[in-house]
């Protein structure tokens, strides 16, 4: 999501001929820098301290609160390049997934914990965290997270179709996407 989210910061921040409402292009501004510059802010807090990486773990852990604040121009990443997006929030939504079943702390000397550690755990089947499929249906493995993938695909969709209906309703503002 952070592909989408320069993309966004480059669309907002833009000059182009054509203006939008000076105040909506104003308010997009401060939204863009204000977010990239908290961001920024944790960031250099967050180097500030001895294991600034977040130790052993498959991601930088430390960063999930900082990601909210680039949400607004992840949006309009999103918005400008929707194939680019779906495809950027199904690899996302794949390591996550990946990542939450198998194990979230990772060898820190590992180079592509991926692909080095969790891919080949999680095709092998090898889950090291029950689940609501190993609760209440008894499954293990792969198995066991079909619940959960079907259970989050449904509400995908269903907020997908809710978002999909409302934006019918109300006229897109092509000015407020650049």
């Amino acid at each position: 999501m952070l592909v989408l989210a320069l993309v966004g910061a480059w669309l907002a921040i833009r000059r182009d001929d054509t203006p939008g409402d000076p105040p909506v292009e104003r308010k997009r501004q401060v939204i863009v820098w204000a977010g990239a510059g908290l961001f920024v802010v944790q960031l250099l807090f967050n180097a500030s301290y001895n294991i600034w990486w977040g130790g052993w773990t498959a991601g930088a852990r430390h960063m999930i609160l900082g990601l909210v604040l680039l949400a607004p121009i992840v949006a309009m990443g999103f918005a400008r390049f929707p194939r680019a997006g779906v495809g950027l929030l199904a690899v996302s939504v794949a390591n996550y997934l990946a990542i939450s079943t198998v194990l979230v702390q990772v060898d820190d000397r590992l180079t592509n914990p991926l692909f080095d550690f969790v891919y080949p755990l999680f095709l092998s089947g090898n889950i090291q965290r029950a689940n609501l499929g190993t609760f209440l249906l008894g499954l293990e493995g792969l198995w066991s997270i079909v619940s959960l993938v079907v259970c989050a695909t449904v509400l995908g969709l269903a907020l997908m179709r809710r978002v999909l209906s409302i934006a019918r309703l109300q006229p897109i503002d092509t000015h407020t996407l650049r």
